[in-house]
């Protein structure tokens, strides 16, 4: 349960943990208390998931993807109520969310990406050729809007605008050194960092 996977904060200031095998704990830098929240009857046999990542989802809500579970919802003014999130029927192992400026929620997931959006409260599959049953490791949006898609194995595909019909793939040997992609992060001078596993930087 130590092995920290995410680390997001609350508009309370609270701060929550994802663990490897240890389910979800909050620290309530007010208190100093680190707590363990084990889930609730909403969540049978999710007790101590194991955590992939994490996003906030508006209206104090935090949404946390996990191996297996699919997304459970937590409440920063119910930390004690943590639940699977109602409609979604996706694959259950997630290993990225992103929620973008629009407000919209990309899931990425073991077999390619999904997209909620408060309006319609559905999941939609979202169709990329370049994407077929890939496992989704990290999302990313860029100051201009797009769409940074880092993958276990077919390496890293963009999407312009968000638009999933206008993407470009990076893959090894000719675009990135490795094609399993850990992390993407864009700094300040807009450069954008990509981690692998096994190429570097």
């Amino acid at each position: 349960g130590n092995w920290v996977t995410v680390a997001i904060s609350d508009e309370r200031n609270n701060i929550w943990f994802g663990h490897r095998g240890g389910g979800i704990s909050m620290y309530n830098p007010g208190t100093g208390v680190m707590k363990t929240v084990l889930g609730s009857a909403a969540v049978p046999g999710a007790a101590k998931p194991s955590v992939t990542s994490a996003c906030k989802a508006g209206n104090g809500k935090l949404w946390f993807g996990t191996e297996g579970e699919g997304l459970l919802e937590a409440d920063a003014t119910k930390p004690d109520h943590v639940h699977r999130i109602p409609g979604y029927n996706g694959n259950p192992d997630i290993g990225a969310l992103l929620r973008s400026a629009a407000g919209d929620i990309w899931i990425g997931t073991g077999y390619g990406l999904m997209l909620y959006t408060a309006a319609n409260k559905t999941f939609p599959a979202v169709s990329v050729p370049e994407l077929p049953q890939s496992h989704i490791t990290a999302i990313m949006e860029d100051h201009a809007g797009n769409l940074w898609i880092g993958t276990k194995d077919s390496g890293l595909v963009i999407l312009p605008d968000r638009n999933p019909a206008s993407a470009s793939v990076y893959a090894a040997p000719e675009g990135i050194p490795c094609n399993n992609i850990t992390a993407i992060y864009e700094d300040a001078e807009r450069n954008v960092w990509v981690g692998t596993d096994g190429g570097g930087i």
